[in-house]
């Protein structure tokens, strides 16, 4: 059993991981935790679980940007009883200085619940497989692989030592900038207004190729940049988890563990940045031999998934890809037309409510 869930996280991304044998015990993993509100379902999601079967093998927090912190934030700061987890790797300030700074930063949210909650627990278990540095792929040799309890190899594949750096070198504005924007979108009377009617173009103009050649400026984002990657890895299954990273910095980790084999097979890779134009390019689907394509938004504050983005995926296909979309906006639901589904050779499956589980062994769960 693996399965992979996209819980609401509005245009963030939530991922709940379950995996193990048929009729055994099931192990969970926690990839981010969406906005402030996606902390709220995962709190009910968690209660709903047996009491003495709510510990995690693993939780991420992929990078900082309240998409992906403040569910777990949230979560923290109200834990339902039984929750627990081995590991939680989060790349705080303290994880990313050079040896020998004693600086620290003030106000940084989540690193101050993670200091407390491990002196109430007298636990060791922020980024503890990487001596409480960096969760990052190191600047030569093979990436670090952890084997989690239950039996899933989970490969960090990034942030590079650079990605690293430059989240050092803009700390403050990183933390500043997004206490700003979490600030703004608190406050109705300054927030800017969403168009959450969104109707899609003709469809006449979605031409695959054009959409897929159209020039490509990677993402220069220092938060996105920083994003731990992470190949899971369980049951002969293979799952590609992004965050926000650039895919020329997960081409790079991804090559530290192919070689010079040709193609990457993976079983499904979470998109990144949920699909953003900036973020996917022909190159890094390209190498890749995989089927399954997940997007997590729902399209609102920043427009995702670019069409760019996923026609990238549709052009450069080596089988009949499946587009797993856990919210059915406009900009995803322009992909559900048949035709184009027929002239282009991909299929797509939507939620309503942003929640969207996809089994990658099809065994009974």
């Amino acid at each position: 059993m693996f399965l992979i869930e996209m819980l609401p996280a509005e245009y963030g991304d939530c991922l709940w991981i379950e995996y193990g044998k048929p009729g055994g015990r099931r192990y969970r993993v926690l990839i981010d935790g969406g906005l402030a509100g996606c902390g709220k379902i995962l709190r009910k999601r968690i209660k709903e679980l047996p009491v003495a079967d709510r510990r995690f093998d693993l939780v991420v927090v992929t990078h900082y940007d309240t998409d992906h912190i403040n569910g777990i934030i949230n979560l923290l700061k109200n834990m339902p009883e039984g929750f627990g987890f081995d590991y939680f790797w989060f790349n705080g300030y303290d994880q990313i200085k050079p040896q020998g700074t004693r600086w620290v930063t003030q106000g940084e949210e989540l690193s101050d619940l993670l200091r407390k909650l491990e002196a109430k627990t007298a636990r060791q278990f922020w980024n503890k497989p990487f001596r409480r540095k960096a969760v990052m792929l190191p600047d030569t040799g093979p990436p670090k692989s952890i084997r989690l309890k239950g039996g899933m190899k989970m490969t960090v594949l990034g942030p590079n030592s650079k990605g690293v750096n430059l989240l050092f070198k803009e700390w403050d504005n990183v933390v500043k900038q997004e206490k700003a924007a979490a600030k703004l979108r608190k406050d109705p009377e300054t927030a800017p207004e969403e168009d959450e009617t969104f109707v899609p173009r003709d469809l006449r103009e979605i031409q695959v190729a054009s959409l897929a050649a159209s020039g490509f400026e990677e993402d220069d984002s220092v938060a996105n940049g920083s994003s731990i990657v992470l190949l899971a890895e369980y049951e002969n299954q293979r799952v590609l988890l992004t965050g926000d990273a650039f895919p020329g910095d997960i081409l790079e980790g991804l090559s530290r563990i192919s070689g010079d084999s040709g193609k990457i097979t993976l079983s499904a890779v979470k998109l990144s940045h949920h699909g953003s134009k900036n973020n996917n390019n022909n190159d890094f689907f390209s190498a890749l031999d995989c089927r399954n394509f997940m997007v997590s938004t729902n399209g609102k504050r920043h427009g995702h998934p670019d069409r760019e983005g996923i026609a990238r995926v549709i052009h450069n296909k080596r089988e009949e890809p499946t587009l797993y979309f856990n919210y059915n906006h406009g900009n995803s639901l322009v992909w559900s037309d048949a035709g184009l589904q027929q002239k282009y050779g991909y299929k797509t499956v939507y939620a309503d409510n942003g929640h969207l589980k996809i089994d990658l062994t099809g065994q009974p769960h």
